[in-house]
């Protein structure tokens, strides 16, 4: 919410303190700091806002969403700026300008009021009981000796979860590579062409 204000503020600036004469320092300048602390403050606490609560496993098609309704947002805000502005002539351009600056302050009022309702975030030891449905857990290795003596894939958490007959053609077509003592296993710049289980 302080980051769009803060954003409004600078378009407000602009409206109200840029004249028809050059005066970078004194007319643009202001502006400019005001609207790149606002960005700072908004964008990218929206963008942590709006995948905030997204499981893990569908991020990135959440942030990919997100990143579109930006684009689309970008492209109806400036055919909407168009709109209002239309085929400024010499003699109207400062005030059509103008109209547009303050329909950039009004947006961001607005975006600064929605923000009010967004509420604190969740860390995930903080969400109720029943949201652990909708959650991806992360599981911690288990130690030496736990796992599972037949070399089963089913007992290994990554793959727990698996349905039987995925984990199956894991188990069909996975193969074992036993390493000695300092002996690599891959290294930085190999292609990757495989995944690899440690036991």
């Amino acid at each position: 919410m302080p980051g769009a204000l803060i954003w409004a503020s600078a378009y407000a600036w602009y409206a109200t303190q840029v004249g028809l004469t050059p005066a970078f320092v004194t007319e643009w300048l202001p502006g400019q700091i005001l609207s790149g602390l606002g960005v700072g403050m908004t964008l990218p606490l929206l963008g942590s806002a709006a995948l905030a609560a997204v499981p893990g496993g569908r991020y990135a098609t959440a942030s990919a969403v997100v990143s579109s309704a930006r684009q689309i947002g970008g492209v109806l805000g400036i055919a909407l700026l168009v709109v209002i502005i239309g085929a400024p002539t010499p003699a109207t351009a400062a005030p059509d300008l103008r109209t547009g600056w303050w329909l950039s302050v009004s947006c961001f009022v607005v975006c600064a009021f929605v923000a009010v309702f967004l509420g604190r975030i969740r860390r995930a030891d903080e969400e109720p009981a029943d949201a652990g449905s909708s959650r991806i857990d992360v599981y911690l290795p288990a130690a030496v000796g736990d796992e599972d003596p037949a070399g089963s894939v089913a007992a290994l958490p990554l793959f727990r979860r698996l349905p039987e007959a995925v984990r199956a053609e894991i188990e069909r077509t996975a193969s074992d590579r036993h390493l000695e003592a300092g002996e690599w296993l891959f290294a930085a710049g190999d292609s990757a062409d495989a995944l690899y289980v440690v036991r």
